[in-house]
């Protein structure tokens, strides 16, 4: 079987023979970019999966949010009646007011910290179930000092060892260096 020179080559533009690409370049180039295909379907599913995890959270948040403000506002109430009751010196309340308002100032998102005695006094009411849960939902998981085998995480240990690089060298106070230095001091 003869095959004509035709077959091997094609006319380019300025009407040259190119030699036809070969199968094993064609192939890699091909599989290069289903590669690069899949890196960019996988970021943007991982973009679709947390942003659908954000809006969980926000809506988890509202409405343990709303829980508590509705046991708050419980909990004004009472306290307002016993306001009423004691009643003593105009001086002496206007003070019991304004500390009042100072403690009770709505928390930004930043400041999500909630107050303890709400957290109780909602779990005591039922309206959660789990103190930790909550404070979990509202600030974030903390991210763990240790592994779970009990070793030093890479970054901190990454950042304490330059920390006693830069006390060796001197650029920085060694910790315990004030602490020395006063009992020096103190012994002559």
């Amino acid at each position: 079987l003869k095959r004509s020179a035709s077959a091997f080559f094609r006319l380019g533009p300025r009407r040259t023979r190119i030699m036809a690409r070969k199968k094993v370049r064609v192939t890699r180039e091909n599989h290069i970019k289903r590669i690069i295909q899949d890196e960019k379907n996988q970021d943007k599913k991982s973009e679709a999966r947390q942003a659908r995890r954000q809006e969980m959270k926000e809506a988890m948040q509202d409405v343990v949010r709303a829980k508590l403000e509705s046991v708050r506002l419980e909990l004004e109430g009472e306290e307002a009646n016993q306001d009423a009751m004691d009643t003593s010196s105009g001086k002496r309340n206007k003070v019991m007011k304004t500390i009042e308002k100072i403690k009770r100032k709505k928390q930004s998102a930043k400041q999500a910290k909630v107050d303890r005695k709400l957290l109780r006094a909602a779990k005591e009411q039922g309206a959660i179930k789990s103190i930790k849960v909550v404070r979990e939902i509202l600030e974030g998981k903390k991210k763990a000092r240790f592994r779970p085998d009990g070793a030093e995480l890479k970054r901190d240990k990454r950042v304490r060892v330059a920390r006693e690089k830069r006390e060796r060298l001197g650029f920085s106070k060694v910790d315990g260096a004030e602490e020395y230095e006063d009992e020096e001091q103190e012994d002559e």
